[in-house]
């Protein structure tokens, strides 16, 4: 069943307009797509947009906050994600007044407890974190803030001398040793197989949406 956007517990800063030209961040052609229309997923909790590239018959599927808008002057500025992520909260803590089933959860972010119209609000909530923490900072091309990393996120890193490597944050250096991002202007990362800490210069670090 097909529900009009403006029904969705989402923000408003992804709501998407039929004919909506987007590309997904992961393709490296930044491919545009058309939004055709946006819906639930088959457990009702998380919507789903639905694109269609221009001379393809098949459509495919994306989380909202995993699109960027082809349209630069249509994209979220940080202040308006902060702005939504704010009135979002407040509906939440709203709802979560009124609403028996949430009030059993103890943790904001947690959903094990919350109703269905709850799960929704923080799953929304989630989505403009992680645009702002990820997409938005890739847009700029520029390597990550420190400040703004955590444990565990996945990076780009891009040595000097060899190609890219997919990475996670980690804050425990090689012997145990606890390091904050930035530090000694390092961040720690662990990489695939082995997943060994390695110390990277900020600069050689970026976003990966």
């Amino acid at each position: 069943m097909i529900t009009r956007p403006q029904t969705f517990q989402m923000a408003s800063c992804f709501t998407y307009e039929p004919g909506q030209q987007v590309f997904e961040p992961h393709d490296a052609e930044r491919t545009p797509a058309s939004v055709v229309h946006t819906i639930y997923g088959p457990g009702g909790r998380r919507p789903t947009v639905v694109l269609q590239r221009h001379g393809q018959k098949t459509t495919r599927n994306a989380d909202p906050h995993h699109l960027v808008r082809l349209d630069e002057e249509l994209r979220p500025t940080r202040i308006q994600l902060e702005e939504s992520f704010a009135q979002l909260a407040a509906s939440v803590d709203a709802h979560t007044a009124e609403c028996p089933s949430c009030q059993r959860q103890r943790v904001w972010w947690g959903t094990c407890y919350r109703c269905l119209i709850g799960k929704r609000m923080i799953d929304a909530a989630g989505g403009l974190t992680y645009y702002r923490d990820n997409v938005l900072p890739w847009l700029t091309g520029k390597s990550v803030d420190p400040a703004r990393v955590r444990g565990g996120q996945h990076v780009t890193v891009r040595p000097a001398d060899g190609p890219g490597h997919e990475a996670r944050i980690s804050q425990i250096a090689v012997g145990g040793r606890w390091h904050e991002p930035g530090e000694d202007g390092l961040i720690c990362v662990r990489m695939a197989p082995d997943w060994k800490p390695v110390l990277y210069p900020v600069a050689q670090v970026f976003h990966q949406p």
